[in-house]
């Protein structure tokens, strides 16, 4: 099927955040981000726009976009048409984000649309807001996986990081009510300095509450323009003992269809021998990003605007874009003038164009923060056993990055049968 995709140029994958209001402060948050001057969303701090936002009460008008652009959001009919255009460019997989998406009421009249469309939902949410009759309604549509970030297995800790009292325990009621009705869910918990730096003691603590599934994302200052949050980064211990711990779990998790099983580009894949003339990764290629007010994005990363959904169709957007064409143009051979497919970390590295756009002002230049990842990486590598290790992957032969073949019979493509 990938491969289908990979010929034909269209995009597998779409990630959809529908607003960025949300209840919790998260000290690490990158979603909370919109700039009023220039009247789009960005990366940014996130501290005045979320709290104007929070006098929104939730409800999405019927209107383009809100008067003021922190509030912007596609109307109901809006994302109905944009999921309809998604259909058409064949977008299978559709993650459903935000900020938090339950504080949308709209938002069972869209999942029950996607569903409709016949994609594969995956729910990003905190679990923190909705009615148990809301959720049975959720699991009623039978969403694909659902994601729920959890900072500690201790409710004190967690709380203290997401700001709001009593959030742990609203995010775990949900998580096992979903597991209990046969919906996936997957756990994906932060490491942060001062409140959880012990991957192993935090997933067997939320395994012995009945987590089930237990994956770890690494805090990104890139995402997070606007607030200095190195302080919350773990030590390179630490980070090393995460990796292993969630390269582990993308194994595991390869085994079960419905979990995520793509590795390639994350912190704990197989690591991959590099060619100059290797495609970096799958932003824009086989998967882009949409904002609320309607920007699309070559991923969720890079707040470089390649066009909005409510002046141009999005098939002109990804087939046109200048922005899109050039990220499906980058090669490792680029990559911080060709030092980087040299470095003996790169089989080990998850490059990602957001960090470095944000950490260099150049999405090609090394960044630290992806070093200091990438050598992470190696050491839990070096460190497992033989029998642990998944053999070297070999070069890629097609794939992210390759640009999309022309369109055929106008703008509309096609997957081979």
């Amino acid at each position: 099927m990938h491969a289908a995709y990979e010929r034909a140029g269209l995009p597998i994958g779409a990630h959809l955040d529908l607003t960025w209001r949300c209840p919790l402060r998260c000290k690490h948050c990158y979603v909370q981000r919109c700039d009023p001057q220039r009247g789009r969303s960005r990366f940014a701090s996130g501290a005045a726009c979320s709290e104007r936002s929070r006098g929104a009460g939730g409800a999405a008008t019927e209107a383009s976009v809100a008067a003021d652009p922190c509030e912007a959001e596609l109307s109901t009919a809006q994302v109905f048409d944009l999921l309809e255009q998604m259909r058409s460019l064949q977008v299978l997989a559709l993650a459903v984000s935000g900020g938090e998406i339950f504080v949308r009421k709209d938002l069972l009249r869209i999942l029950e649309r996607a569903r409709e469309l016949h994609f594969r939902l995956l729910l990003k949410t905190s679990g923190t807001v909705g009615s148990k009759a809301l959720w049975k309604q959720v699991v009623a549509i039978h969403p694909g996986l659902v994601d729920i970030s959890l900072y500690s297995h201790v409710p004190e800790i967690h709380d203290a990081v997401t700001g709001m009292g009593g959030s742990f325990r609203k995010s775990l009621a949900t998580i096992l009510m979903l597991q209990d009705a046969g919906i996936t869910v997957d756990v994906v918990a932060t490491l942060l300095r001062g409140y959880a730096e012990d991957p192993d003691a935090l997933r067997s603590g939320l395994e012995r509450l009945g987590v089930r599934s237990v994956h770890f994302n690494t805090v990104s200052d890139a995402m997070c323009e606007g607030k200095d949050v190195r302080g919350l980064f773990v030590d390179a211990e630490a980070l090393a003992r995460q990796v292993a711990a969630e390269a582990l779990a993308r194994r595991g998790a390869a085994k079960a269809p419905a979990r995520r099983a793509a590795t390639e580009g994350t912190a704990g894949a197989v690591p991959t021998a590099r060619k100059t003339t290797d495609p970096v990764c799958s932003a824009g290629f086989n998967r882009f990003s949409v904002t609320p007010s309607g920007d699309v994005l070559p991923c969720v990363r890079i707040p470089e605007v390649a066009g909005n959904v409510l002046k141009t169709p999005l098939a002109d957007v990804w087939w046109r874009s200048e922005v899109l064409n050039r990220y499906r143009s980058y090669r490792w051979g680029q990559l911080d003038q060709g030092r980087c497919v040299a470095c003996p970390d790169s089989p080990h590295c998850p490059f990602c164009f957001g960090i470095s756009l944000s950490d260099t002002g150049d999405p090609l230049k090394r960044s630290d923060e992806i070093c200091r990842l990438a050598a992470a990486t190696r050491e839990a590598w070096e460190r497992s056993s033989a029998n642990d290790r998944p053999k070297l992957g070999p070069p890629p032969q097609a794939g992210p990055g390759t640009p999309p073949a022309k369109p055929r019979g106008g703008d509309k493509g096609g997957v081979d049968e």
